[in-house]
Protein backbone atom coordinates (compact mmCIF):
# COMPACT_ATOMS: atom_id res chain seq x y z
CA UNK A 1 0.00 0.00 0.00
CA UNK A 2 2.86 2.39 0.92
CA UNK A 3 4.33 1.67 -2.50
CA UNK A 4 1.33 2.37 -4.29
CA UNK A 5 0.49 5.36 -2.55
CA UNK A 6 4.49 6.89 -3.52
CA UNK A 7 3.96 5.60 -7.21
CA UNK A 8 1.22 8.05 -7.26
CA UNK A 9 2.34 10.91 -5.02
CA UNK A 10 5.87 10.95 -7.99
CA UNK A 11 3.06 10.71 -10.75
CA UNK A 12 1.33 13.58 -9.36
CA UNK A 13 4.48 15.57 -9.20
CA UNK A 14 5.44 15.05 -12.59
CA UNK A 15 2.60 16.00 -14.33
CA UNK A 16 2.40 19.10 -12.09
CA UNK A 17 6.14 20.35 -13.06
CA UNK A 18 5.27 19.51 -16.72
CA UNK A 19 2.41 22.10 -16.70
CA UNK A 20 4.96 24.18 -14.86
CA UNK A 21 7.60 24.03 -17.42
CA UNK A 22 4.98 24.31 -20.17
CA UNK A 23 3.55 27.63 -18.66
CA UNK A 24 7.11 29.38 -17.62
CA UNK A 25 8.09 32.37 -19.67
CA UNK A 26 10.93 31.59 -21.97
CA UNK A 27 13.15 33.76 -24.03
CA UNK A 28 12.30 34.75 -27.57
CA UNK A 29 16.01 33.30 -28.75
CA UNK A 30 18.97 31.35 -27.04
CA UNK A 31 22.14 30.95 -28.78
CA UNK A 32 23.71 27.45 -28.38
CA UNK A 33 27.07 26.15 -29.78
CA UNK A 34 26.95 23.10 -30.98
CA UNK A 35 28.82 20.68 -28.88
CA UNK A 36 29.04 17.31 -30.16
CA UNK A 37 31.18 14.46 -28.78
CA UNK A 38 34.80 13.79 -29.82
CA UNK A 39 35.35 11.11 -31.57
CA UNK A 40 38.75 8.93 -32.53
CA UNK A 41 40.01 7.43 -35.92
CA UNK A 42 38.55 4.16 -36.51
CA UNK A 43 41.79 3.06 -38.33
CA UNK A 44 45.16 3.37 -36.25
CA UNK A 45 48.33 4.92 -37.46
CA UNK A 46 50.42 2.69 -38.06
CA UNK A 47 47.93 -0.34 -39.22
CA UNK A 48 48.65 0.85 -43.42
CA UNK A 49 46.72 -2.21 -44.51
CA UNK A 50 43.83 -1.62 -42.93
CA UNK A 51 41.75 -1.80 -46.18
CA UNK A 52 43.86 -3.77 -48.03
CA UNK A 53 46.45 -3.25 -50.54
CA UNK A 54 44.88 -1.23 -52.80
CA UNK A 55 44.46 1.71 -50.94
CA UNK A 56 47.79 1.30 -49.10
CA UNK A 57 49.72 1.23 -52.48
CA UNK A 58 47.46 4.07 -53.73
CA UNK A 59 47.45 6.73 -50.81
CA UNK A 60 51.55 5.60 -51.28
CA UNK A 61 52.12 5.98 -54.84
CA UNK A 62 50.00 8.88 -55.91
CA UNK A 63 49.11 11.03 -52.95
CA UNK A 64 47.15 14.18 -54.65
CA UNK A 65 45.26 11.70 -56.29
CA UNK A 66 44.40 9.66 -53.41
CA UNK A 67 43.63 13.31 -51.23
CA UNK A 68 41.75 13.99 -53.85
CA UNK A 69 39.68 11.08 -53.59
CA UNK A 70 38.93 10.71 -49.95
CA UNK A 71 37.86 14.09 -49.94
CA UNK A 72 35.87 13.72 -52.79
CA UNK A 73 33.87 10.89 -50.63
CA UNK A 74 33.73 12.83 -48.02
CA UNK A 75 32.38 15.85 -48.74
CA UNK A 76 30.85 14.90 -52.21
CA UNK A 77 33.13 17.82 -53.84
CA UNK A 78 34.96 18.26 -57.22
CA UNK A 79 37.76 15.41 -57.87
CA UNK A 80 40.17 17.67 -59.98
CA UNK A 81 39.54 20.65 -57.47
CA UNK A 82 40.70 18.70 -54.46
CA UNK A 83 43.79 17.73 -56.78
CA UNK A 84 44.80 20.77 -57.66
CA UNK A 85 43.99 23.31 -54.86
CA UNK A 86 44.65 20.83 -51.85
CA UNK A 87 48.49 21.44 -51.50
CA UNK A 88 49.60 19.87 -48.05
CA UNK A 89 49.39 16.53 -46.56
CA UNK A 90 48.35 18.40 -43.09
CA UNK A 91 45.64 20.21 -44.54
CA UNK A 92 44.31 17.35 -46.40
CA UNK A 93 44.43 15.70 -42.86
CA UNK A 94 42.62 17.91 -41.04
CA UNK A 95 40.02 19.01 -43.12
CA UNK A 96 39.29 14.97 -43.19
CA UNK A 97 39.21 15.06 -39.18
CA UNK A 98 37.33 18.35 -38.73
CA UNK A 99 34.45 17.06 -40.98
CA UNK A 100 33.85 13.76 -38.73
CA UNK A 101 34.45 15.90 -35.92
CA UNK A 102 37.50 13.80 -34.66
CA UNK A 103 39.26 14.73 -31.58
CA UNK A 104 42.76 16.62 -32.10
CA UNK A 105 44.28 19.58 -33.17
CA UNK A 106 46.14 21.55 -35.80
CA UNK A 107 49.75 21.12 -34.22
CA UNK A 108 48.59 17.11 -34.30
CA UNK A 109 47.73 17.35 -37.98
CA UNK A 110 51.23 19.09 -39.07
CA UNK A 111 52.88 16.33 -36.38
CA UNK A 112 51.49 13.17 -37.77
CA UNK A 113 51.96 14.69 -41.71
CA UNK A 114 55.60 15.41 -40.64
CA UNK A 115 56.62 12.35 -38.62
CA UNK A 116 55.49 9.79 -41.25
CA UNK A 117 53.36 11.48 -44.06
CA UNK A 118 52.75 7.92 -45.88
CA UNK A 119 51.51 6.66 -42.72
CA UNK A 120 49.00 9.59 -42.55
CA UNK A 121 47.94 9.45 -45.69
CA UNK A 122 46.65 5.71 -45.68
CA UNK A 123 45.16 6.11 -42.72
CA UNK A 124 43.06 9.19 -43.72
CA UNK A 125 42.10 7.28 -46.94
CA UNK A 126 40.87 4.35 -45.18
CA UNK A 127 39.00 6.41 -42.67
CA UNK A 128 37.16 7.81 -45.33
CA UNK A 129 35.78 4.97 -46.70
CA UNK A 130 35.40 3.43 -43.65
CA UNK A 131 32.72 6.44 -42.34
CA UNK A 132 31.83 7.39 -45.86
CA UNK A 133 30.25 10.97 -46.38
CA UNK A 134 30.47 13.30 -43.57
CA UNK A 135 27.20 15.32 -42.40
CA UNK A 136 27.69 18.54 -42.43
CA UNK A 137 27.79 20.99 -39.30
CA UNK A 138 25.54 23.97 -39.32
CA UNK A 139 24.73 24.29 -42.80
CA UNK A 140 21.64 25.15 -43.99
CA UNK A 141 19.34 23.13 -45.98
CA UNK A 142 18.41 25.48 -48.47
CA UNK A 143 20.79 27.65 -50.77
CA UNK A 144 21.38 30.60 -49.50
CA UNK A 145 22.37 34.03 -51.15
CA UNK A 146 25.64 35.65 -50.39
CA UNK A 147 25.60 38.50 -48.05
CA UNK A 148 27.93 40.68 -49.40
CA UNK A 149 29.30 41.73 -52.80
CA UNK A 150 31.98 40.56 -54.52
CA UNK A 151 33.80 44.12 -55.44
CA UNK A 152 32.50 46.15 -52.76
CA UNK A 153 35.68 47.74 -50.87
CA UNK A 154 33.81 50.22 -48.87
CA UNK A 155 30.99 48.18 -46.87
CA UNK A 156 33.91 47.46 -44.08
CA UNK A 157 36.90 49.26 -44.31
CA UNK A 158 38.53 47.18 -41.86
CA UNK A 159 38.25 44.23 -43.37
CA UNK A 160 39.19 46.53 -46.73
CA UNK A 161 42.55 47.50 -45.32
CA UNK A 162 43.04 43.84 -43.98
CA UNK A 163 42.15 42.43 -47.21
CA UNK A 164 44.79 45.07 -49.08
CA UNK A 165 47.69 45.02 -46.17
CA UNK A 166 47.88 41.21 -46.03
CA UNK A 167 45.83 39.37 -48.10
CA UNK A 168 46.69 35.81 -47.07
CA UNK A 169 46.25 37.04 -43.37
CA UNK A 170 42.92 37.83 -44.30
CA UNK A 171 42.17 34.46 -45.73
CA UNK A 172 43.20 32.90 -42.80
CA UNK A 173 41.16 35.11 -40.44
CA UNK A 174 38.45 34.42 -42.75
CA UNK A 175 38.51 30.43 -42.37
CA UNK A 176 39.16 30.58 -38.62
CA UNK A 177 36.32 32.92 -37.92
CA UNK A 178 34.43 30.85 -40.10
CA UNK A 179 34.46 27.21 -37.88
CA UNK A 180 37.01 28.35 -35.22
CA UNK A 181 39.91 26.90 -36.56
CA UNK A 182 43.83 27.72 -36.11
CA UNK A 183 44.77 31.03 -38.11
CA UNK A 184 48.08 29.84 -38.35
CA UNK A 185 47.47 26.34 -40.21
CA UNK A 186 44.85 27.99 -42.18
CA UNK A 187 47.61 30.61 -43.40
CA UNK A 188 50.42 28.22 -44.00
CA UNK A 189 48.29 24.84 -44.88
CA UNK A 190 45.54 26.00 -47.02
CA UNK A 191 45.18 27.62 -50.62
CA UNK A 192 43.23 30.83 -50.87
CA UNK A 193 41.11 28.85 -53.43
CA UNK A 194 40.41 25.58 -50.87
CA UNK A 195 39.40 28.17 -48.09
CA UNK A 196 36.95 29.94 -50.27
CA UNK A 197 35.52 26.38 -51.30
CA UNK A 198 35.06 25.74 -47.56
CA UNK A 199 33.41 28.81 -46.46
CA UNK A 200 31.09 28.72 -49.83
CA UNK A 201 29.81 25.17 -48.96
CA UNK A 202 29.71 25.51 -45.06
CA UNK A 203 26.82 28.10 -45.12
CA UNK A 204 25.43 26.85 -48.03
CA UNK A 205 26.15 29.83 -51.04
CA UNK A 206 25.77 29.43 -54.37
CA UNK A 207 28.87 29.31 -56.71
CA UNK A 208 31.44 26.26 -58.35
CA UNK A 209 34.65 25.28 -57.74
CA UNK A 210 35.68 26.61 -60.69
CA UNK A 211 34.93 30.28 -59.78
CA UNK A 212 36.69 29.45 -56.44
CA UNK A 213 39.85 29.48 -58.57
CA UNK A 214 39.26 31.54 -60.86
CA UNK A 215 38.14 34.49 -58.38
CA UNK A 216 40.87 33.98 -56.17
CA UNK A 217 43.61 34.19 -58.76
CA UNK A 218 42.17 37.18 -60.47
CA UNK A 219 41.24 38.95 -57.82
CA UNK A 220 42.48 37.56 -54.76
CA UNK A 221 42.16 41.19 -52.82
CA UNK A 222 38.66 41.42 -53.30
CA UNK A 223 38.00 37.48 -52.77
CA UNK A 224 39.82 37.92 -49.45
CA UNK A 225 37.63 40.89 -49.02
CA UNK A 226 34.30 39.57 -49.65
CA UNK A 227 35.01 36.29 -47.25
CA UNK A 228 35.33 38.69 -43.95
CA UNK A 229 32.42 40.46 -44.53
CA UNK A 230 30.32 37.18 -45.35
CA UNK A 231 31.34 35.76 -41.99
CA UNK A 232 31.55 39.16 -40.24
CA UNK A 233 27.81 38.82 -41.01
CA UNK A 234 27.15 35.26 -40.53
CA UNK A 235 28.93 34.34 -37.57
CA UNK A 236 30.74 30.89 -36.99
CA UNK A 237 29.27 27.48 -38.43
CA UNK A 238 28.88 25.77 -35.14
CA UNK A 239 26.35 28.67 -33.33
CA UNK A 240 22.64 28.47 -34.05
CA UNK A 241 19.50 30.02 -32.69
CA UNK A 242 16.53 28.20 -30.83
CA UNK A 243 13.60 30.42 -30.49
CA UNK A 244 11.44 29.33 -27.61
CA UNK A 245 7.91 28.90 -29.31
CA UNK A 246 9.17 26.17 -30.95
CA UNK A 247 10.47 24.73 -27.87
CA UNK A 248 6.99 25.45 -25.76
CA UNK A 249 5.30 23.51 -28.97
CA UNK A 250 7.36 20.71 -28.62
CA UNK A 251 6.85 20.28 -25.01
CA UNK A 252 3.10 20.86 -25.44
CA UNK A 253 3.14 17.90 -27.75
CA UNK A 254 4.75 15.28 -25.46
Amino acid sequence: ENVRLLCIFFSHSQNLFAFHAITLPMPQHRIRRVQDPKENFIVPLTDICYGGYGPCLYAILLPPCAAATALQVMTDSDWYFNCLCLNTPAGYRSIIREGYHIEGTAADDVYHSCLCMPCSLVQNLNEVLERGRAKPRGRHEAVQKWLSEPFDPISNIFNTIVGMMCMPCAFGWARSNFDGTNFFFNLFCLTPCMMRSIIRKGYNLPGHCCIDIWFTLCCPFFAAIQLLNEVERRGNINMYTIKAPLVQNEMERN
